[in-house]
């Protein structure tokens, strides 16, 4: 598997992972936002490592709002 695909399939299980959770409502919030936060930073990597720009650019905007 390459990494590129690795990161996808990590990112995927994180944002279902993070919407699970804010759905339960079951007060794990912060962990949830964490999730969120590694999602952002996976998206990242990802458009980085496969020069995909304009995700690259919505993962830089997407960092500026959570933080």
């Amino acid at each position: 598997m390459k990494s590129s695909d690795f990161l996808e399939c990590v990112g995927v299980i994180t944002a279902i992972s993070y919407t699970h959770l804010i759905a339960l409502n079951s007060g794990v919030e912060l962990i949830g936002f964490s999730l969120l936060f590694i999602l952002a930073v996976l998206i990242a990597l990802w458009s980085f490592k496969g020069n995909h720009k304009g995700y690259l650019n919505f993962a830089n905007i997407f960092l500026r709002e959570l933080y």
